[in-house]
């Protein structure tokens, strides 16, 4: 009926004139409880307003030696990064005390009950008092091992997120951040190097930028 041809620009403009914006999309997980979500942020509202003790994000990070491409500055028209394509690699085991702007770390090949009780360990020699410890819902977090230490270990207050509910847990934006700001376009010679390298990255981030990074403002939005 009409003979109109109309550019890809022409289109984003009619969206954006429309308010309509491009942005990625983010993932919703169907098994989420929308209960559990607002009970948790009811409570956690209220740690908060305690003031009591020491509160800690924790989660880990798996991290291949196959490098994650990102984005960089060329001239190139398609430009590479050298790979052997190995799927060796480390686990970053880490936890954020926003309010201190303080970060712990261990590394390990593997990720199991007794590396966690090592993440324990290294949270109690370096934390006085009470520690508020919020973890997800893995499997190892709350092995009969783990049960065991906590048990002998009474400051570690364990605080259990929602299930499916990353997006609650300031950690998972501070790997985000180590991702896309040290992790991408980086070939490492072997997984040593690149655990360590990991460690002092992190360490290197500024206390005022972690607590930026890992700002917990947005779930205190949240309405219960």
């Amino acid at each position: 009926m009409y003979d109109l041809e109309i550019s890809d620009e022409q289109i984003r403009k009619i969206l954006k004139r429309n308010g309509f914006n491009y942005r990625k999309l983010n993932y919703k997980f169907i098994k989420a409880d929308e209960k559990q979500k607002s009970s948790f942020i009811e409570n956690f509202k209220e740690l908060i307003d305690d003031k009591k003790g020491t509160l800690v994000f924790q989660d880990e990070m798996r991290s291949k030696l196959h490098p994650r491409k990102g984005r960089r500055w060329t001239r190139e028209t398609k430009p590479f990064m050298k790979t052997e394509c190995s799927h060796k690699g480390t686990y970053v085991v880490g936890g954020v005390a926003p309010d201190k702007g303080k970060t712990y770390t261990t590394t390990n090949e593997k990720f199991n009950a007794n590396v966690f009780i090592n993440f324990l360990i290294l949270l109690l020699s370096s934390i006085n008092g009470q520690i508020n410890l919020v973890i997800d819902n893995s499997p190892i977090h709350h092995s009969k091992k783990v049960r065991e230490f906590l048990e002998k270990h009474p400051r570690i207050n364990i605080i259990c997120l929602p299930k499916y509910s990353p997006e609650m847990n300031p950690q998972e934006n501070f790997w985000n951040y180590v991702r896309k700001k040290f992790l991408n376009n980086k070939l490492f010679g072997s997984v040593e190097e690149m655990a360590e390298a990991v460690k002092n990255f992190i360490k290197s981030i500024p206390k005022k930028e972690v607590k930026s990074i890992c700002s917990y403002e947005y779930l205190l939005r949240e309405k219960g």
